[in-house]
């Protein structure tokens, strides 16, 4: 309180008598406070975080430059700070899972601007992608059936798969993710879908790609793709693992199969 001077600006219908009031038993414990008679918007700092939260464009409530400051330093894009975030994931996930996971984040932050993602959203969604890798597979279901109304009976009985519809709940639910782009990125990054996006596409190739691989057939040739062109290392990925998916007589999802039928998202 005692390093700079507060002003105070009203919202609509403000109670001004309550604010000088409050001002002056501030001033008491060492305060600096001018309470002016403007009364401004409308707007809280609340609306502003939920809104980069959401993916939206807040220049109309905090001004370009702040915008701008915001989505160039990654700010208030989920509940907790990085730090936080892998203290939770290291003791949720084993030493390996979380070795993998990083792989992934640096990777797709790595990738991310070349292809138009931000390399914010492309890091959270990254750290994210399998942070309900650990869970129980019954607790996984249970978190679906709730959170994930869409899943399938294919994607239900695979525990394979299964935690990436419950790591897109568990970071809405536990981490306070609310982009959508993020939880669709983290969603679809085992089986893709319809319409991928670049986000989309670049979590589920740098799942496929990240450092930490063992080498298998076809991830070099991937790895060249993807700093070129993310759809066409997508593409690749998913034929590779539909292939290996035949070669031990499964069947491979609708969702992964559209990717090698379909075109994507802009």
């Amino acid at each position: 309180m005692k390093l700079t001077t507060f002003a105070v600006i009203g919202r609509p219908g403000w109670d001004r008598d309550a604010a000088v009031q409050k001002a002056k038993a501030l001033r008491r414990r060492g305060a600096d406070i001018v309470v002016t008679d403007i009364e401004g918007m409308d707007i809280s700092s609340g609306m502003a975080r939920q809104g980069v939260a959401e993916g939206r464009d807040v220049a109309d409530l905090v001004g370009r430059d702040v915008a701008d400051y915001i989505r160039e330093r990654g700010l208030y894009l989920c509940a907790m700070d990085e730090p936080a975030i892998l203290e939770r994931l290291q003791r949720t996930l084993t030493v390996h899972r979380y070795h993998h996971t990083l792989g992934v984040a640096d990777t797709a932050e790595r990738l991310a601007a070349r292809f138009g993602v931000d390399p914010h959203r492309a890091r959270l969604a990254g750290l994210l992608h399998d942070c309900a890798k650990s869970l129980p597979y019954g607790e996984m279901v249970r978190l679906v059936k709730a959170e994930a109304p869409e899943i399938d009976e294919q994607e239900l009985e695979s525990e394979p798969v299964l935690h990436a519809p419950a790591g897109m709940a568990l970071a809405k639910r536990d981490f306070g993710v609310r982009d959508p782009a993020i939880l669709q990125a983290i969603r679809r990054h085992t089986l893709g879908g319809p319409d991928m996006t670049a986000m989309d596409a670049l979590i589920y190739v740098a799942d496929f790609i990240e450092p930490g691989r063992k080498p298998f057939p076809g991830l070099k040739e991937v790895r060249e793709a993807a700093e070129t062109d993310i759809f066409e290392a997508m593409r690749m990925s998913a034929k590779y693992s539909t292939d290996y998916l035949i070669s031990r007589g499964k069947q491979p999802h609708p969702r992964t199969i559209s990717i090698l039928s379909g075109g994507e998202a802009t």
